[in-house]
């Protein structure tokens, strides 16, 4: 009778055991973050018996809210170990896809993780298995694996927009244009699914890969197709002048659809943020009218550019005493501002990491060139913010592997107070920043960001050292 008993209670406790992890499992991800923190242990030990992986996705963000990495790792690790063919193994075994640079290996380890994991799991591996064979120049192998992918996935999409723009770009004799129509129409059948994330606001990704669409026409001969997908585009985009806009000119200006084309490309101008082609586009567009004299229209464009430089110039000049400041040289010499001072400083803060910083690069080297035999002019590209023990050895590969010949200055972090010493005197919240001190040791500008024209921040860089040069207010 007793041994009855002792096993009616014990079928009990495994109930009772099963039923909370059940009632556990039907907490949702905003409830478990909200959890005090006995409660929120409780409740996770209870998720951690789940036979459900998406319990354990659940302490994984809970874990990442509360910036705890090791206890993430640990959990994702076990999940690894009770889930071999969930959603966490499949990402470590990606990682070990990617990590594997002998192609035929690679493609091995994706075949094994076909036989492994649903195709629900392979979306990302097959996304990075796209953009190794672009970028080994095998257009057609990635297309077979971006036809692999879900449909409902928008990671096919992503690699279609990898696809279409190595395309765009490349000389090779490949006709993607039914590829990209059929695919177009696939993703505007499944973007409602996906919700309002950054990347698919503005149906960004539609945009591009319907613009590599054009150039694809264009490159089949195809121009009035083309002109009527950017004419499409045109009509979805709310910013006449933008560097969208400025793309759809330029191919416009291609299918000698110049009337259009024109004021686009010569706001372009005006406002210092051109394409490496639009000269020559505005170019065969004045010549298409039988017009000569090209150079005296074109300087009258870069006129307009400088004087509307210049007026916002002046808006934006201060005058007020440079802040003290310490940085290092290559070499771990302290350089202050005492050293500096008599000479007109351009100070540029950046870091390895930060892509509108190296974006403005051509620019800055451009402008750094203008002055290279002027001594009263100093340009310092002084790295802050690292995020790298090996910050110095980064950003001195950075600059030679680009061919940039900058002088470059540390702002290293300090331990004890976990701020950059010179950013933080300048009151850099972030970066590009660029700072202009005249001669006297005043601080006369402070432009944070790159808006992306090389010929303006070459006008605007230039009026502004011409300024703090004569110590004008």
């Amino acid at each position: 009778m007793k041994k009855i008993h002792l096993i009616l209670g014990l079928s009990g406790l495994i109930l009772v055991g099963c039923s909370s992890v059940k009632k556990a499992s039907e907490i949702t991800q905003e409830q478990l973050n909200q959890l005090n923190t006995e409660e929120a242990s409780k409740t996770i030990k209870l998720l951690l018996k789940s036979k459900d992986e998406g319990d354990y996705k659940k302490v994984v963000a809970y874990y990442s809210s509360k910036k705890n990495k090791e206890k993430v790792t640990e959990v994702k690790d076990d999940a690894v170990d009770k889930f071999p063919n969930g959603y966490y193994a499949s990402l470590r075994a990606t990682s070990v896809m990617n990590a594997e640079t002998n192609p035929e290996e690679k493609v091995r380890l994706l075949d094994d993780m076909k036989k492994r994991f649903p195709s629900k799991y392979m979306n990302s591996a097959y996304y990075s298995m796209v953009r190794f064979q672009v970028d080994n120049g095998n257009l057609n192998e990635a297309i077979g694996y971006q036809q692999a992918m879900e449909e409902s996935n928008v990671f096919r999409y992503l690699a279609l927009d990898v696809i279409s723009g190595e395309a765009a770009k490349s000389d090779i004799d490949l006709d993607i244009t039914d590829l990209l129509e059929s695919e177009l129409s696939k993703y505007n059948k499944n973007k409602e699914t996906w919700g309002n994330q950054a990347w698919n606001k503005d149906n960004q990704i539609f945009k591009r890969v319907k613009y590599n669409l054009a150039i694809a026409q264009f490159q089949q001969g195809n121009k009035a197709e083309a002109v009527n997908i950017i004419h499409e585009l045109k009509s979805m985009s709310s910013d006449a002048f933008g560097s969208q806009n400025l793309n759809y000119a330029t191919m416009l200006a291609k299918c000698e659809v110049y009337e259009e084309a024109v004021p686009v490309l010569e706001q372009a101008v005006i406002k210092g943020r051109p394409r490496t082609d639009t000269k020559y586009y505005l170019q065969k567009a004045y010549e298409a009218k039988g017009k000569s004299n090209f150079k005296v229209y074109y300087n009258g464009l870069m006129k307009e550019m400088n004087e509307d430089i210049l007026s916002h110039v002046k808006e934006i000049v201060i005058n007020e005493p440079a802040p003290k400041f310490v940085i290092k040289d290559v070499n771990g010499n302290e350089v202050t501002n005492k050293d500096l001072k008599g000479k007109t400083l351009v100070i540029d803060f950046w870091a390895t990491w930060c892509g509108p910083c190296k974006a403005s690069f051509p620019g800055m080297q451009a402008a750094a060139n203008k002055f290279k035999d002027d001594e009263s002019v100093m340009f310092l590209f002084v790295h802050t913010f690292e995020k790298s023990k090996n910050a110095l050895e980064e950003a001195i590969n950075y600059l030679k592997d680009n061919n940039y010949d900058f002088d470059l200055y540390m702002d290293y972090r300090n331990a004890e107070t976990r701020s950059n010493q010179a950013a933080a005197a300048f009151e850099v919240r972030g970066i590009p920043t660029k700072v202009v001190i005249d001669p006297s040791g005043n601080l006369r500008f402070k432009v944070v960001g790159f808006k992306g024209g090389k010929d303006s921040m070459v006008a605007e860089l230039s009026a502004m050292i011409d300024m703090a040069k004569g110590n004008q207010i």
